[in-house]
């Protein structure tokens, strides 16, 4: 079962988790209610999210959070890049370059 976490800066600059889902499946609808109740408990238009690259979170975002700034994970960037690209490029070469950042 995927769990959503939803993490924040307060105004002292500490981090704060403000929310978390566990959910059966990883759908456009599931992620836009639990967006939505997001908006509605924090009462605030979030700046910036930062995700694992889900394509129905990717949806959902834009639909409660129109003005915010939606980014992948770099962490999550890596994991999937080598899964995906694993049969078009050498693993020798990919890994390397990667590692060495000369990538991006």
């Amino acid at each position: 079962m995927p769990l959503s976490v939803f993490v924040g800066v307060d105004n002292n600059g500490h981090t704060r988790l403000f929310a978390q889902a566990i959910i059966s499946n990883e759908t456009f609808e599931i992620y836009q209610w639990i967006l939505q109740c997001v908006l509605q408990a924090t009462e605030q238009q979030l700046l910036v999210f930062f995700t694992d690259a889900d394509p129905a979170m990717d949806a959902a975002i834009p639909v409660q959070f129109s003005n915010s700034y939606h980014a992948h994970c770099i962490y999550h960037i890596g994991q999937n890049l080598p899964k995906k690209l694993k049969g078009k490029l050498e693993e020798h070469y990919f890994a390397e370059t990667f590692k060495s950042g000369t990538m991006f």
